[in-house]
């Protein structure tokens, strides 16, 4: 499930939400006193499998989390001397 939500190409936000949906199923297959117990170590080993699945899907697959393909470069704009009157202004826009 994390893999599949990584791969989809959605937004921060909602790639967000559905990794913090898959992370509450989780807990909630555990009992009351498993997760009083052993709370930190759930929180710990679904971060450990979100963050590989993210390296793989970067790493092996060669895609960003947003869709793109680590080959793609976002059009930036640039100006210099944006502000007239202070020393070293510029802008950066993507």
């Amino acid at each position: 499930k994390v893999h599949a939500v990584a791969k989809a190409g959605s937004s921060k936000h909602e790639r967000g939400a559905a990794f913090a949906e898959i992370k509450e199923e989780i807990i909630a297959s555990f009992s009351e006193e498993e997760i009083e117990d052993y709370g930190g170590l759930i929180s710990k080993y679904y971060s450990k499998a979100e963050k590989a699945a993210v390296r793989d899907l970067t790493l092996n697959e060669g895609l960003r989390l947003d869709g793109r393909k680590t080959t793609d470069i976002r059009p930036i704009w640039c100006e210099v001397d944006y502000l007239p009157s202070t020393h070293g202004s510029s802008i950066f826009t993507r």
